[in-house]
Protein backbone atom coordinates (compact mmCIF):
# COMPACT_ATOMS: atom_id res chain seq x y z
CA UNK A 1 0.00 0.00 0.00
CA UNK A 2 1.34 3.14 -1.12
CA UNK A 3 1.30 6.27 0.83
CA UNK A 4 -1.49 7.89 -0.84
CA UNK A 5 -3.41 5.27 -0.61
CA UNK A 6 -2.90 5.21 3.35
CA UNK A 7 -3.92 8.42 4.02
CA UNK A 8 -7.04 7.80 1.74
CA UNK A 9 -7.94 4.85 3.87
CA UNK A 10 -7.11 6.65 7.60
CA UNK A 11 -9.20 9.43 5.88
CA UNK A 12 -12.50 7.38 5.69
CA UNK A 13 -11.50 5.45 8.89
CA UNK A 14 -11.54 8.59 10.97
CA UNK A 15 -14.62 9.98 9.37
CA UNK A 16 -16.38 6.25 9.86
CA UNK A 17 -14.68 6.92 13.57
CA UNK A 18 -16.32 10.26 13.70
CA UNK A 19 -19.65 9.06 12.29
CA UNK A 20 -19.93 6.22 15.02
CA UNK A 21 -18.76 8.58 18.04
CA UNK A 22 -22.09 11.08 16.73
CA UNK A 23 -23.95 7.98 16.77
CA UNK A 24 -23.08 6.49 20.54
CA UNK A 25 -22.86 10.32 21.68
CA UNK A 26 -26.61 10.34 20.58
CA UNK A 27 -27.74 7.02 21.60
CA UNK A 28 -26.32 7.68 24.67
CA UNK A 29 -28.01 11.04 25.42
CA UNK A 30 -31.27 9.17 24.30
CA UNK A 31 -30.88 6.53 26.82
CA UNK A 32 -30.64 9.40 29.71
CA UNK A 33 -33.46 11.06 28.91
CA UNK A 34 -35.86 7.70 28.67
CA UNK A 35 -34.69 7.50 32.40
CA UNK A 36 -35.36 10.66 33.52
CA UNK A 37 -38.20 10.75 36.40
CA UNK A 38 -39.62 14.03 37.63
CA UNK A 39 -39.02 12.68 41.29
CA UNK A 40 -35.31 11.56 40.90
CA UNK A 41 -34.00 15.35 41.71
CA UNK A 42 -29.89 15.11 42.54
CA UNK A 43 -29.69 11.82 41.33
CA UNK A 44 -30.10 13.03 37.48
CA UNK A 45 -28.39 16.00 38.01
CA UNK A 46 -25.55 13.58 38.79
CA UNK A 47 -25.99 11.29 36.28
CA UNK A 48 -25.99 14.73 33.45
CA UNK A 49 -22.89 15.85 34.55
CA UNK A 50 -21.27 12.40 34.87
CA UNK A 51 -22.61 11.69 31.65
CA UNK A 52 -21.38 14.83 30.22
CA UNK A 53 -17.78 14.29 31.49
CA UNK A 54 -17.41 10.84 29.81
CA UNK A 55 -18.96 12.21 26.46
CA UNK A 56 -16.12 14.82 26.36
CA UNK A 57 -13.25 12.94 27.81
CA UNK A 58 -14.27 10.43 24.83
CA UNK A 59 -14.54 13.25 22.10
CA UNK A 60 -11.26 14.49 23.50
CA UNK A 61 -9.07 11.02 23.06
CA UNK A 62 -10.91 10.86 19.98
CA UNK A 63 -9.26 13.85 18.78
CA UNK A 64 -6.31 13.54 20.52
CA UNK A 65 -5.50 10.39 18.65
CA UNK A 66 -6.45 11.83 15.52
CA UNK A 67 -3.85 14.82 15.95
CA UNK A 68 -1.37 12.09 16.58
CA UNK A 69 -1.54 11.42 13.12
CA UNK A 70 -2.17 14.52 11.57
CA UNK A 71 -4.45 17.37 11.69
CA UNK A 72 -6.63 16.64 8.57
CA UNK A 73 -7.73 13.31 10.21
CA UNK A 74 -9.04 15.63 13.24
CA UNK A 75 -10.61 17.90 10.57
CA UNK A 76 -12.09 14.24 8.91
CA UNK A 77 -13.69 12.97 12.42
CA UNK A 78 -14.77 16.05 13.44
CA UNK A 79 -16.73 16.48 9.57
CA UNK A 80 -17.89 12.47 10.38
CA UNK A 81 -19.68 13.95 14.03
CA UNK A 82 -21.15 16.88 12.88
CA UNK A 83 -22.58 15.18 9.78
CA UNK A 84 -24.12 12.44 11.42
CA UNK A 85 -25.33 14.54 14.85
CA UNK A 86 -27.25 17.14 11.75
CA UNK A 87 -28.76 13.99 9.88
CA UNK A 88 -29.89 12.71 13.49
CA UNK A 89 -31.32 15.84 14.98
CA UNK A 90 -33.06 16.71 12.31
CA UNK A 91 -34.40 13.20 11.80
CA UNK A 92 -35.70 14.22 15.78
CA UNK A 93 -37.13 16.85 15.00
CA UNK A 94 -39.00 15.86 11.99
CA UNK A 95 -40.69 13.17 14.27
CA UNK A 96 -41.13 15.82 17.13
CA UNK A 97 -42.90 17.80 14.29
CA UNK A 98 -44.75 14.89 13.18
CA UNK A 99 -46.06 14.10 16.99
CA UNK A 100 -47.13 17.65 17.62
CA UNK A 101 -49.08 17.45 14.59
CA UNK A 102 -50.85 14.23 15.03
CA UNK A 103 -51.69 15.92 18.94
CA UNK A 104 -53.50 18.82 17.12
CA UNK A 105 -55.51 16.63 15.02
CA UNK A 106 -56.52 14.94 18.56
CA UNK A 107 -57.76 18.15 19.92
CA UNK A 108 -59.68 19.30 16.85
CA UNK A 109 -61.38 15.65 16.84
Amino acid sequence: MNSGTAKIAFGILWFGGGMLYARLFMRSIRSFTDKMQPESGTKIILHLVLGGLVRLGLMAALLYFALQMGPLYAILAVAGFTVINLFQVSKLSGKRADTKKDKDKEVEK
